[in-house]
């Protein structure tokens, strides 16, 4: 069973696994992401599925995307036109693309925001890759700094209940997306309302198509991997009052024993109240790892972007002007990932500790959420909690753990890492709803 679930740790290796998994596939491939880069990584990726195709007349390819930032074009190319040239035309009948639009984005707002900031009103943020019964949970996206510089996390299962549970969550957020035709047209399934148009409608619907999948899975046997081990998925879509994720993980910080340790990283750091109150209440030692300003993505990044570090350097400084408020800094360490030549990406907790007969285990969560107030109120979110005893599973996750708090440095204050203008510090009461 151990063998069944294995961490990866570099970009290159999670290339490498999907481009070798998609390449094995027989029966199907699901993909579920933000979007697909248009590098020269990503055209592997879309040339592995098409050669499978080619290869396996019974294979099935489903792949969920956002739709905003799937259309998004640069030089006249964007996921959309990749996969309708590559994939939808050649194999019309054997390929699903699916792009969920959040309700945030109403009328006319559709049609005049900016691409680059449509975005900031919501998007489909689950990252799970499927071929055939194997599945790999991710923060990471398909492109190519994910595939080379970008660090994130990433853990693989072959086990079919879990499959099975994603294939299925990807299926019923497809049942209330637009559906990518091959003529480069979208439509909605009968029934469903327009995102755009009628919104809450809309979230109704999605809401009870969530519920069943969840009613679903709960009728059924637990899904435990072995006596040594159980995980269990989350889903989070605020929009539609779907809350799961962003409770299961308060539940977790919140009923931690005080001899277990706490680590939590996210690349994005801003906290709902709920996670603030969970971890300056917690009686643990405990650290918070999250990117410094020069390894976040939006770093360097062109017009309004260049400020988005800034914005969660001062969210993160906030934080730790609290905690040293509260007294809480003898127990509670911040740290910064500051590595050079790459960004940050990861996101997720570990809990450690020994149970009554000294035991080691370990709970995890791994998966697409920053743990943020987009994450809990805009996005689609989903996340695994994997709590285990099996020493080489522990082993796996205490190596993981290692390595991303790697090239880190304790923050103590030094405000002159984080500077930035003043107007921003008057916006980030209104920023904080949308990081």
């Amino acid at each position: 069973m151990p063998r069944s679930i294995q961490v990866l740790s570099e970009p290159r290796e999670f290339f490498e696994y999907l481009k070798l998994s998609i390449s094995n596939a027989k029966k199907q491939i699901i993909l579920s992401s933000l979007y697909i880069g248009i590098g020269a990584k990503s055209e592997q990726l879309v040339n592995a599925i098409k050669q499978a195709l080619y290869e396996h007349p019974k294979l099935k390819v489903t792949i969920l995307l956002d739709k905003q930032r799937a259309s998004r074009s640069s030089n006249g190319k964007s996921s959309r036109s990749l996969l309708l040239q590559n994939l939808s035309i050649p194999f019309p009948d054997r390929v699903s693309i699916y792009l969920y639009q959040t309700p945030h984005l109403k009328w006319p707002l559709n049609h005049i925001l900016p691409s680059q900031v449509n975005e900031i009103l919501g998007v489909q943020h689950i990252k799970a890759y499927i071929t055939d019964s194997n599945l790999l949970i991710s923060g990471a996206n398909l492109s190519e700094e994910y595939f080379t510089s970008r660090k994130d996390r990433y853990i693989s299962f072959q086990e079919e209940k879990i499959t099975q549970y994603y294939s299925d969550l990807v299926n019923t957020v497809s049942s209330f997306s637009f559906k990518l035709h091959s003529n480069d047209t979208v439509s909605l399934d009968d029934g469903v309302p327009n995102p755009s148009l009628r919104s809450r409608l809309f979230c109704e619907f999605a809401n009870r198509q969530l519920n069943k999948l969840k009613e679903d899975y709960e009728s059924r046997t637990s899904l435990s991997l072995n006596h040594d081990t159980w995980i269990a998925p989350s889903v989070q879509m605020g929009v539609a009052n779907i809350n799961d994720e962003h409770e299961t993980t308060i539940a977790l910080l919140k009923n931690c024993a005080s001899d277990e340790k706490i680590y939590l990283t996210s690349p994005y750091f801003n906290f709902t109240e709920n996670h603030t109150e969970a971890v300056l209440k917690a009686p643990n030692q405990s650290e918070i790892l999250v990117a410094a300003p020069q390894a976040n993505g939006f770093y360097q990044g062109g017009g309004l972007k260049k400020y988005i570090p800034m914005a969660y350097a001062q969210v993160f400084d906030d934080f730790f002007t609290l905690v040293k408020k509260q007294s809480q800094d003898k127990r509670l360490k911040l740290m910064l990932y500051c590595a050079e030549g790459g960004t940050y990406h990861a996101k997720g907790i570990w809990i450690i500790g020994k149970d009554s007969h000294g035991v080691n285990y370990t709970t995890t969560t791994i998966g697409s959420s920053n743990f943020g107030q987009r994450s809990k109120e805009r996005d689609i979110e989903s996340q695994i909690t994997l709590i285990t005893e099996n020493p080489w599973i522990n082993h796996m996750l205490k190596l993981e753990r290692e390595f991303i708090w790697g090239p880190t440095l304790e923050y103590k204050g030094e405000t002159h890492m984080f500077s930035s203008p003043k107007w921003l510090s008057w916006l980030i009461p209104i920023l904080k709803k949308f990081l």
